[in-house]
């Protein structure tokens, strides 16, 4: 996969229909076709002479004119972009070949042609790029063209001197610049694993997948964590990609085997640990969810002061009714990050002591911070006007989302409050609220639907 892929990443312009397309309304480019293949022979001929006696001009038409017979000729094709070198017109001469590679005509010329083309598609880089150095398009495309000479330490330096110019955004022409990003780290992975640095190609590779990911290439990610694993097979940073990679690609009951693959190498690995927590929960296991969130919890800190694991654990707890272990969670988090206001708000509906929200002011959406002055003694009837009277925004949807999300959180708050106090009817229809809004899914949303199946289950709730 490797050597091949690597040559498809780049889009190497515009498809031509005929090589002649570059220099058409030029008649001085142009000269009559020749009718038979002795003649094709014989134009071409005089033309390479031409160009070895200094006149690319009359070497070009010659080239046109071959190319009007037979347009994807590839001696033609190379004396034409050889001919548009020598006159300066080097622009033109990449198109010609990024067109016949494009078309698939450099796919049955002999080697030696092949490896002609190349070399003048390079200097043709060159020397765009001896105008616009910083062009991380242009040394992208470098790169590929020496690989295809097997100039693999140049082709790597290319790759390694366009990847922090398009961190910087520099040079990105028409191309998203984090696709940039995400195929400039698949060739260096690729390039790196034939130069035999097995490690580092890896490292460049699940870089690529997670640049993929983000851009949403969900098959370029798979494809390339794939050739991760295949690279490096017991690595657990490569199954975890991976694994990524497929739950990305709503493909988690493959996700979760690729990551179990990742714990068994790595079983302490926080990381490893809350991402497959989310596939499991994706594929309706809660208990595992848990299990996954629990035993991360207990590790060391991947960021100091963040805790995901428990951040993650705490609702969790709550949709499965574990109430008392959730408290513990919430307060451990009230601790852990003393101005995030959300945690003290579900802490004070699950303990009634609101405290912990006074002088908090981070993180809290308008249904949140509504209901956490419930919580703290404001009268229940204005609460909820409040939270389902926002004022207008100018996307008619947003507005509406916004109204639905804040009423949700609100309504969900309450019907855990509720039902810590033992009210089932008004959890329940607190619970009901929430859903009836229609929020944007998220935590409030599924809160209240698993609340909602426990209770109705539940000789009481029915």
């Amino acid at each position: 996969m490797g050597h091949s892929a690597t040559r498809a990443r780049w889009a190497l312009g515009a498809t031509l229909s005929g090589a002649t397309l570059l220099v058409s309304g030029c008649p001085s480019d142009s000269t009559p076709a020749p009718s038979t293949r002795q003649e094709q022979a014989s134009t071409l001929e005089a033309g390479r002479a031409a160009l070895d006696a200094d006149a690319p001009g009359e070497a070009l038409r010659a080239a046109n004119a071959a190319l009007d017979t037979s347009p994807d000729d590839q001696e033609a094709l190379l004396l034409q972009a050889r001919a548009l070198l020598g006159l300066g017109r080097s622009d033109e001469a990449l198109r010609a070949i990024d067109g016949a590679q494009a078309r698939g005509a450099l796919k049955v010329a002999p080697p030696e042609v092949q490896r002609a083309l190349y070399e003048v598609a390079v200097r043709a880089l060159s020397r765009g790029l001896a105008r616009e150095a910083e062009r991380y398009d242009l040394l992208a495309r470098r790169a590929d063209y020496l690989e295809r000479l097997d100039d693999l330490e140049a082709s790597l330096a290319d790759v390694e001197a366009a990847l922090p110019l398009v961190e910087a955004d520099e040079g990105a022409g028409a191309e998203d610049p984090d696709l940039a990003r995400a195929r400039l780290l698949e060739h260096r992975g690729e390039l790196l694993a034939r130069l035999e640095r097995l490690d580092s190609g890896v490292e460049a590779l699940l870089a690529s997948a997670f640049a993929y990911t983000y851009v949403e290439r969900h098959e370029d990610a798979l494809r390339v964590s794939a050739r991760a694993v295949e690279l490096a097979p017991e690595d657990p940073a490569a199954l975890a990609a991976r694994g990524g990679a497929l739950s990305a690609a709503h493909r988690d009951a493959e996700a979760l085997i690729a990551y179990d693959s990742a714990l068994e190498r790595d079983p302490r690995n926080r990381s490893f640990l809350i991402d497959r927590a989310l596939v499991r929960g994706q594929l309706g296991d809660l208990d595992g969810h848990l299990q996954d969130l629990e035993s991360a919890a207990v590790l060391p800190l991947d960021t100091p002061g963040d805790d995901y694991a428990r951040a993650l654990l705490a609702p969790g707890l709550v949709r499965a009714g574990r109430f008392a272990r959730a408290t513990e969670v919430y307060a451990s988090l009230c601790e852990l990050q003393p101005t995030w206001q959300p945690h003290a708000v579900w802490y004070a509906a699950l303990t009634g002591d609101s405290t912990l929200i006074a002088g908090r002011t981070d993180g809290l959406d308008r249904g949140l911070e509504i209901a956490g002055r419930f919580l703290s003694g404001e009268p229940y009837a204005p609460c909820l006007r409040e939270a389902g009277d926002l004022p207008a925004t100018p996307a008619p949807d947003a507005n509406r989302d916004l109204r639905a999300a804040a009423l949700a959180s609100f309504h969900t708050v309450c019907g855990l409050h509720h039902e810590i106090e033992g009210d089932v009817q008004a959890a329940l229809q607190s619970y009901r609220a929430a859903l009836a809004a229609r929020p944007p899914r998220g935590d409030a949303q599924e809160l209240a639907e698993a609340r909602v199946a426990a209770l109705e289950a539940a000789p009481s709730g029915r």
